[in-house]
């Protein structure tokens, strides 16, 4: 199993998500969120938008 992980300390078993999704994460290897997900799960798990713009590896504009 290849682990996945960023530079941030906070961990996937810190967020409310239901077991059966947190197993899932765990079982494929995902310790840590990036820091685009550490900010919009929160938001999305109380039913609030999240619309985030970034610039992807090929310098194209995204939406998430």
């Amino acid at each position: 199993m290849i682990q996945i992980s960023y530079k941030n300390n906070m961990t996937f078993e810190e967020f409310d998500l239901n077991e059966k999704t947190k197993k899932a994460l765990k079982e494929i290897g995902y310790v840590n969120p990036t820091p685009i997900q550490e900010q919009a799960i929160p938001m999305v798990l109380k039913g609030s938008d999240f619309i985030r713009a970034i610039k992807n590896r090929n310098r194209k504009n995204s939406l998430l």
